[in-house]
């Protein structure tokens, strides 16, 4: 979701429980959460997915953007270099030669 906020104003978001979600705002500054936790400009917030948790309160402190991202977990292996994320390291070293050899 890209949010767009007015200074003063709340939204409760609903998140699937289990599903890994964060936040990044990048204008403004918003509170997360009933601890009311400061997210700033080109800051990020990681959600708690356990259970009981399916909502999120954002109010927000300035008129704020940000992106609500959620998804459910894959439960596979991650293996990251640079920007390239896969499941094995052979796996990333294959898209850096790809990559490399203009085969991307």
């Amino acid at each position: 979701m890209d949010l767009h906020l007015d200074a003063g104003s709340e939204e409760t978001l609903e998140i699937p429980v289990g599903h890994n979600a964060f936040l990044y705002v990048y204008q403004g500054e918003v509170a997360v959460g009933a601890q009311q936790r400061g997210v700033k400009a080109r800051q990020m917030a990681v959600l708690d997915n356990r259970a009981g948790n399916d909502s999120v309160a954002i109010r927000a402190a300035a008129d704020s953007r940000l992106l609500l991202i959620a998804g459910k977990p894959l439960g596979e292996p991650i293996a990251q270099w640079g920007p390239f994320v896969m499941n094995t390291r052979e796996q990333v070293e294959e898209a850096i030669s790809d990559f490399r050899d203009g085969r991307f």
